[in-house]
């Protein structure tokens, strides 16, 4: 930041500027703030799918695979739309977040059920690893609905959880609510059940993204505190 000075001597009043300046605030250039979007939803995405589908293979949980992807896609694409927003974010939060509470009992049978199954396949992993005689609930719907009914339960889940992961990434850039949102789904580990690698490798390559972006977290609290000061 250079100012140009008058050749009369400094005055008691300070410095004397030979221009008039005015105060700006920097903003990102269209570039660097597509590539924090990009960036941002990418990171999202490795961790709702990386943690959702660790859970799903560690515990074999059948599902419709197009159904979830797409929901986890267009979920985190709303809620960075909606967090993009600062005034109506007020709104349109408590709103979204209501949303699926009429749906749930509306879905009431396939929620309940879907939650029935994955339990059940939680029991039957434990068991099979540990020689344990865990006992199993029933389930209303026939092992062909097994899939329809567990996709939905997911599908009610993973709403709440890809808001949480994408307010500590847009909002947060926290390494510590994105960790403790993700790392309950891989409680399987404590009975050394193993998923896939690669939605483990993603669910680490999330961690370690927000992990990198902290020193950037710091860097641009520095920035809103400070202001440009550039001659008119």
């Amino acid at each position: 930041m250079i100012f140009s000075l008058n050749s009369t001597p400094l005055s008691s009043k300070g410095i004397v500027l030979s221009q008039d300046f005015q105060v700006s605030d920097r903003h990102p250039n269209g570039k660097s703030a597509f590539f924090m979007v990009v960036s941002q939803l990418v990171i999202i995405l490795l961790g709702l799918i990386g943690a959702g589908y660790s859970f799903i293979t560690m515990f074999s949980v059948p599902h419709s695979i197009p159904v979830l992807l797409t929901f986890l896609l267009v979920c985190t694409v709303i809620w960075m739309l909606v967090f993009s927003r600062k005034k109506a974010q007020v709104f349109l939060i408590p709103i979204l977040l209501a949303l699926p509470i009429p749906l749930g009992f509306l879905f009431w049978q396939e929620l309940k059920n879907g939650f029935i199954v994955t339990a059940n396949y939680i029991v039957y992993a434990i068991n099979r690893q540990m020689n344990l005689q865990i006992l199993d609930y029933i389930v209303e719907y026939p092992p062909t609905e097994y899939p329809y009914v567990a996709t939905v339960f997911f599908l009610f889940v993973s709403f709440y959880l890809s808001f949480v992961l994408s307010w500590a990434v847009v909002k947060r850039h926290s390494f510590l609510i994105a960790t403790l949102s993700t790392l309950p789904l891989l409680f399987g580990l404590i009975f050394t059940l193993i998923p896939s690698y690669l939605p483990m490798l993603m669910l680490i390559a999330c961690w370690m993204s927000l992990f990198a972006m902290y020193p950037l977290k710091v860097r641009r609290k520095k920035q809103e505190k400070t202001q440009a000061f550039t001659s008119s």
